[in-house]
């Protein structure tokens, strides 16, 4: 399924909360040319993507006959590529932006490492982003939302540790 198919089907969730009769009729009404079968099929996959957890974080795939690549260090991410990450992530109509921030076509390669594009806004590849698998946008949000649950897990230890330590010293 791809990025496009998956917001349009989420849309579809929303609208029609949840009824699948509804969201299966919108989609015939969407494509005439789609069969019952099929529209069923689209559901489904959609449903089937939504429990499934990704395996391993895509760090590059090709896509039309160019290398795309995640920012290979987010330690040295500029200002501009941060606020647009920050307001894309939250928008689930623009997940084609949020991908054309994270993932840009690979400049040089080496075997254990690349460098992407420079950074110039989402417009030069967030259309191409929305015939993308969608696995692999949710491949890089559960290695984010894993990550946050660790560095919040490791914050509350640290915090604990200090908290300790200054027990400690007061008794």
């Amino acid at each position: 399924m791809t990025i496009k198919e998956y917001m349009m089907i989420r849309n579809l969730y929303k609208m029609h909360e949840g009824d699948d009769k509804k969201i299966v009729n919108s989609l015939l009404e969407i494509n005439k040319e789609l069969k019952l079968v099929d529209a069923t099929k689209i559901v489904l996959k959609y449903l089937e993507d939504l429990n499934d957890s990704p395996n391993n974080l895509v760090q590059k795939f090709r896509h039309e006959g160019i290398e795309f690549g995640l920012i290979p260090d987010f330690e040295e991410i500029k200002t501009k590529e941060y606020l647009d990450i920050d307001k894309y992530e939250a928008d689930e109509d623009n997940i084609h932006r949020l991908m054309a921030v994270l993932y840009r076509p690979v400049v040089k390669s080496s075997v254990d490492k690349y460098d992407i594009e420079e950074y110039n806004g989402t417009s030069a590849y967030c259309d191409k982003m929305l015939d993308v698998d969608v696995s692999i946008y949710h491949s890089v949000i559960a290695f984010f939302l894993t990550l946050n649950h660790v560095l919040l897990k490791d914050t509350q230890t640290s915090i604990q540790k200090k908290n300790r330590k200054r027990l400690k010293k007061s008794n």
